[in-house]
């Protein structure tokens, strides 16, 4: 029997759609290409450790609540408020290696950008406008370009605005599966929190537009949303935790991302071309009366001028709305080119499996060598296992990384864990400041794993109580001076002498630790 000709034939798309094309583009030109490819993803130690907190679950089947990994404050109350992310790390380490790590998020974060073009599209944005603004946006996602479990926050955030945006125009009962994916987010990282906060100014919205019947909706829904991320091994207590996290005044002063951007990198100036446009669009939506894209405007850009972390939740939530807003005054880039971002097909998936098979990327097997003292740990592992070492919170992440389940460190990057007063005696001896004495006297350190140039390499050098045992040109291991010599190969030690010339630690999530950086 012959088909009617009224009846549409299934077509069965070959072509790569340009959304396609995006994802696969940002992919390549942020993750396999340059001369770090795949290691950016493992520049921050904090991977290490949540793979380490995910093998730990695995193998016990229950998740922490006493710290595994820092004598300087042991057994404390401690809420692995990732744990879920942790356990995918490690499954993905155990299957792979690093590299199941790095392809994972590497994937997820190309996603990103590419679910906030393709809502952009969805609500009338025209290609030409849209796609500098999502360009600009990954530049501005770059800061977070790591395997951590912020990534899971980015990638849900971008699809849970969209969950809201879909039922504000077409109400309907897929809005109620927003419940779900909170309840999954919330164990996956503390970022779910953003959630609730644009949810409230929904909700004002929609009373400022006067519609009371979606202020009871959205109300019901945030209800609902907050009920689900109870779901979690540690109930309430997770809440309280991140909020007090989020409150510190000791975080916000000294880690770097909690901060204000500073406008002199590219991807904060690209932050800054967004904004711009972000508050240029705002005037017209407050013409035109869209009151809950003005608060979600004023709220996040009040957010992302106070922390840099959150300038990536202003790309991921506001992007589309502002692309869409700015389609309206130029809306004969409609006609200019022809773009096709309303859907992806198994193209990426196709692509994704090519590059985890043929021999086309050059994948980690370690974490990157001009970042973390590789070479010196494992000189001196066993020593380093056994000793109360004094090192960076990045560099004691690495150490718990390469020699889990032995080590032990003083402080690492989980600075909500250890607190303001083990924070602020970090401090003390990192900055060389004459407060380290005591602190060394009250903790008993006996080996210090130091940048070279640095305050407290200089002083450490200049002090009788203390000699290098090895040296690397940017890394220095520092004993007692009556320890001996370590027989054999582990022992290398330089007599080349340090650089004092003070150079700054690496910014990132880790501790500022120069005197400069102290506000």
């Amino acid at each position: 029997m012959e088909l009617s000709a009224s009846v549409p034939r299934p077509r069965l798309r070959l072509a790569p759609t340009h959304a396609d094309i995006l994802f696969l583009a940002i992919l390549a030109f942020c993750f396999l290409g340059g001369e770090s490819g795949m290691s950016r993803l493992l520049m921050d130690g904090d991977t290490g450790v949540h793979i380490r907190i995910g093998d730990w679950v695995r193998a016990h089947g229950q998740v922490p609540t006493t710290d595994l990994f820092g004598w300087s404050k042991p057994h404390g109350e401690w809420f692995a408020y990732e744990w879920l992310a942790g356990v995918l790390m490690s499954a993905a380490n155990e299957a792979a290696g690093l590299k199941g790590v790095v392809l994972i998020f590497a994937t997820l974060l190309a996603l990103v950008p590419a679910f906030v073009a393709l809502q952009g599209v969805w609500r009338g944005a025209s290609g030409v406008v849209l796609v500098p603004l999502v360009l600009l946006g990954a530049s501005v996602l770059n800061i977070h370009f790591l395997a951590r479990p912020h990534v899971f926050t980015l990638l849900f955030l971008a699809v849970a605005v969209w969950m809201i945006e879909r039922d504000r125009r077409e109400p309907s009962h897929r809005i109620w599966l927003l419940i779900p994916l909170m309840a999954l987010w919330s164990n996956l990282h503390g970022g779910f929190f953003v959630v609730f906060p644009l949810l409230a100014l929904l909700a004002l919205g929609e009373l400022l537009e006067r519609r009371p019947k979606n202020l009871f909706r959205y109300s019901l829904v945030g209800i609902a949303c907050a009920t689900a991320t109870l779901l979690n091994p540690y109930g309430w207590k997770l809440h309280a935790h991140v909020i007090q996290y989020l409150r510190s005044d000791w975080v916000i002063r000294f880690v770097d991302e909690f901060q204000s951007p500073k406008f002199r990198t590219e991807t904060m100036l690209s932050f800054l071309i967004l904004l711009f446009c972000g508050l240029a669009a705002a005037g017209t939506l407050l013409a035109r009366k869209k009151y809950t894209e003005v608060l979600w405007i004023a709220f996040l850009s009040y957010c992302a001028l106070t922390s840099v972390r959150h300038t990536t939740v202003w790309a991921v939530v506001l992007i589309p709305i502002v692309a869409e807003e700015l389609t309206r005054w130029w809306p004969s880039t409609h006609r200019m080119i022809a773009f096709e971002l309303r859907s992806m097909t198994a193209w990426p998936a196709v692509a994704i499996a090519a590059i985890a098979t043929l021999p086309i990327v050059t994948w980690p097997t370690q974490f990157p060598k001009d970042l973390f003292p590789v070479a010196m740990v494992e000189r001196h592992r066993e020593f380093l296992k056994t000793s109360r070492v004094f090192t960076t919170d990045q560099w004691a992440d690495y150490l718990i990384w390469r020699s889990y389940p032995e080590q032990q460190v003083f402080m690492d990057a989980r600075h909500n864990y250890f607190g303001e007063k083990i924070g602020n005696e970090f401090i003390a001896v990192a900055q060389g400041t004459p407060a380290w004495k005591t602190v060394q006297k009250k903790y008993g350190f006996q080996a210090y794993l130091w940048p070279r140039n640095s305050p407290l390499a200089a002083i450490l050098s200049e002090s009788p109580d203390w000699r290098p045992l090895d040296q690397d040109p940017e890394v220095v291991l520092f004993v007692p001076a009556g320890t001996p010599s370590s027989p054999g190969p582990e022992s290398r030690s330089e007599s080349a002498s340090l650089r004092l010339d003070g150079s700054p630690l690496r910014s990132g999530s880790g501790l500022q630790t120069t005197p400069a950086a102290a506000h």
